[in-house]
């Protein structure tokens, strides 16, 4: 049984939690927060990461969304009242609490699948072809001056990471291509300021690219980057690209995934435009340089593809 909450704990309750955490948030658990952020916290549950974050944000690959009822009736500047890094956290019965003020009730919570569809129908690489130059010219009006998604910004050892993982990923031979990203990773790995170093970002997005594209060869290559990358970044961009490598991914780029399957050319849509300016909004840089890291990877992957005769 829970007990009342009590007087001056704030309360919020989940309204989804992705299935790649919702299995830390049964068992009895303690961990701590790790970060926090107006909107979101990251909270280290028995060694996992798990993202607090306004439903404003959207579903992800960590993330447990919290209704806005909060939001909207309190004039908090966080997420929950004096959250801070290193307090505690402790999980029992489907509510987790965070510090001395902070009670998350997740029992109600709907689960949310992160796992990406493929977008089928791959002979279709033409339309392909056509909706990567319409990614790269609203990245070119849009991304920030330091993402990697502009060939300018890249330090030396970005440009060289990359064009490795363009070589890996273009290699025919499966086993050969994920030796080879697994060193571009190693390059790339924790390059960058941030919770997720913009390096990791560009893996996660080539990730994401072979999970819609060719799924066949997405388990070498996740397996390979992931390998190379721990003990080299944090803990948290370690977690996202776990899950990249698994196929998942947050809410917009399901909707690109969707846009990019549409029978239609998918090349100059709202819903192609629209999937794309929603990740671009994700951090400071992170949904720039993983849309770089995508648009690589897509671009490399196609060319194992037969060319469409449409």
């Amino acid at each position: 049984m829970i007990s009342p909450t009590p007087a001056g704990v704030v309360r919020r309750s989940a309204v989804s939690v992705s299935r790649r955490v919702a299995p830390l948030l049964a068992p009895p658990a303690r961990g701590s927060v790790l970060a926090t952020f107006t909107r979101s916290a990251y909270v280290e549950i028995d060694s996992r990461i798990v993202v607090l974050a306004d439903a404003l944000l959207l579903n992800g690959p960590l993330n447990v969304l919290l209704s806005l009822e909060h939001a909207q009736t309190r004039q908090e500047a966080g997420l929950c009242d004096g959250l801070a890094p290193g307090m505690a956290a402790t999980m029992r019965d489907g509510i987790l609490d965070l510090g001395p003020s902070c009670r998350i009730d997740i029992r109600q919570a709907r689960l949310w699948d992160p796992r990406l569809t493929p977008i089928g129908d791959t002979g279709r690489r033409a339309r392909m072809e056509s909706a990567l130059d319409a990614i790269r010219t609203i990245l070119d009006a849009g991304a920030p001056r330091e993402s990697l998604a502009r060939p300018r910004a890249r330090p030396p050892r970005a440009e060289s990471g990359m064009t490795r993982l363009a070589h890996a990923l273009r290699t025919g031979d499966a086993q050969r291509a994920g030796h080879l990203a697994g060193q571009a990773a190693e390059e790339l790995a924790g390059l960058g300021p941030g919770l997720t170093p913009s390096g990791d970002d560009v893996l996660a997005g080539a990730m994401i690219a072979a999970a819609v594209l060719v799924p066949a060869r997405a388990g070498i290559l996740g397996e390979r980057i992931v390998a190379a990358v721990r003990g080299r970044t944090t803990r948290i961009s370690e977690a996202y690209l776990e899950a990249a490598a698994a196929g998942e991914a947050g809410e917009a780029w399901h909707r690109l995934a969707a846009a990019l399957g549409a029978r239609r050319n998918p090349a100059g849509s709202t819903d192609l435009d629209g999937a794309v300016r929603q990740i671009m909004a994700f951090g400071e840089t992170s949904g720039s340089d993983m849309l770089a890291g995508f648009v690589l990877g897509m671009t490399e992957l196609l060319g194992h593809l037969p060319r469409s005769t449409e």
